[in-house]
């Protein structure tokens, strides 16, 4: 069996975070398309397609992307556990109160 090789490197602050969840992916690939899905979702792009996505990231089409999306076998459940278990890491058993807003509203925080 052949080892699976080291995914391609994308921006390293990214690459940091999502080494996190490297392991909720069977495969390399799979793993590489979540790195660009987040890079562009996090990027200035108006609209977040799935085609305006592998442009801006100049990969061949968004078949890869959709793929990803649609057949690869990852689990939303594990993404989330994940998520959850390096929130808590970071708040160290400190409260937290989240809000959503929706609106897309700009806003403006006063100090006083």
């Amino acid at each position: 069996m052949t080892p699976p090789r080291p995914a391609t490197p994308t921006v390293s602050t990214l690459e940091d975070y999502c080494q996190a969840y490297r392991d909720c992916f069977p495969d390399v690939r799979a793993f590489e398309r979540f790195e660009s899905l987040l890079l562009g979702l996090l990027s200035d792009l108006p609209r977040k397609s799935l085609p305006a996505i592998a442009r801006h990231l100049d990969l061949p089409n968004s078949q890869g992307l959709d793929h990803f999306l649609r057949q690869s076998p990852w689990s939303v459940q594990a993404i989330q556990q994940r998520r959850l278990d390096l929130v808590r890491q970071v708040l160290g058993g400190r409260p937290v109160v989240v809000l959503v807003d929706e609106t897309g509203d700009r806003k403006i925080r006063n100090h006083h």
